[in-house]
């Protein structure tokens, strides 16, 4: 596990994990507790070589926690231009990793493991940001070690092939869906078998443990959710709803939902009204989230809000509802 501070290395190690936090880590050698026959044979700054029980050959393996510049401890670029900065940086991490591949021989697996944001690779918005704008952190994938046999890549959560790497490599993403931008992907793991001088085979196991996510869209306002509860769909999901409603929707109906469908986790009403926008008149066949979301772009200039700010827009429009209806309601969004 790459990507947290080592400060917790000897807790981890003490139960028979390596952590790694910082770009030139150095793991500590010998046999890992609790993990019979582990042992880290030898270890240097951003390398280990590891020998696992019976088998006959072992493994040397690059590690590059999130190269920043803060943690390289250098600056990659003083030029403002984005190009620039984004060819620096790329060139940088395929110059650690060249250099980290002297480590690798022909009679050992050679894998790579990094948390990088490789060119191509398909976001969430669940994912933190890690590139700069416009991108600039993100890598080429020309820039992964060219002799490995398999390279291992932590950030992105939806699992998948990097394109164009000269060697196999893949996100395998993250174990469980951690937002509804991440509705209806398929998580997995991938079983790798490598031996000396050849490649490797790379398998996906598709998880089918944990809750999905699911989007409902109810066009037909609150008769399509009480239709769908009643037939049992999507009933072991957590269910993002949106409703198409003439009017916000008051205590009772939202409390029947929740009644219905425990794991409805945000409820999000759709008005048939005009809304106007900065001197803009915009059909409110949308979320009221998205509005009031494409009215703070133009007012800021395009900076988009955080979730954070948009819950409370909703709950202050909601519990302004109540005091000129007095009926009560709560929407989360």
């Amino acid at each position: 596990m790459l990507g947290v501070q080592a400060a917790a290395y000897p807790l981890a190690h003490h139960h028979g994990i390596i952590l790694l936090g910082l770009p030139n880590s150095c793991a500590m050698q010998g046999e890992l507790n609790g993990e019979r026959g582990i042992k880290v044979l030898k270890a240097g700054p951003g390398w280990l070589e590891v020998a696992a029980g019976e088998c006959q050959h072992t493994c040397v393996i690059l590690t590059l926690p999130y190269p920043s510049e803060s943690r390289l401890g250098e600056l990659l670029s003083d030029s403002l231009d984005e190009n620039a900065q984004r060819e620096s940086y790329s060139r940088k991490v395929g110059t650690i990793f060249a250099k980290l591949s002297n480590n690798f021989r022909d009679d050992t697996v050679n894998i790579a493991v990094s948390h990088l944001f490789i060119r191509g690779g398909k976001e969430s918005e669940s994912e933190r940001q890690i590139q700069l704008v416009g991108g600039a952190c993100s890598v080429d994938p020309n820039a992964l070690p060219d002799k490995a046999h398999y390279v291992a890549l932590g950030h992105l959560h939806r699992p998948q092939q990097v394109n164009q790497s000269p060697v196999p490599a893949y996100y395998s993403g993250s174990p469980i869906a951690y937002s509804f931008s991440e509705a209806g992907q398929t998580k997995a793991v991938f079983l790798v078998d490598a031996v000396p001088n050849r490649e490797a085979e790379i398998n996906e196991i598709h998880l089918s443990s944990g809750r999905p996510l699911v989007r409902w869209s109810a066009k037909n306002g609150l008769k399509d959710v009480y239709k769908w509860c009643e037939e049992g769909r999507d009933s072991n999901a957590w269910i993002d709803l949106e409703v198409y409603t003439p009017a916000v929707l008051n205590q009772g109906e939202i409390q029947k939902i929740r009644e219905l469908r425990p794991r409805v986790v945000n409820i999000r009403p759709v008005l048939p009204q005009t809304s106007e926008i900065a001197g803009e008149r915009i059909k409110a066949e949308l979320p009221i989230d998205q509005l009031f979301r494409r009215f703070y772009e133009r007012k800021t200039g395009g900076h988009k809000p955080d979730d954070a700010l948009v819950k409370l827009f909703m709950e202050l429009l909601i519990s302004s509802d109540e005091r000129g209806s007095g009926e009560g309601g709560t929407v989360e969004g």
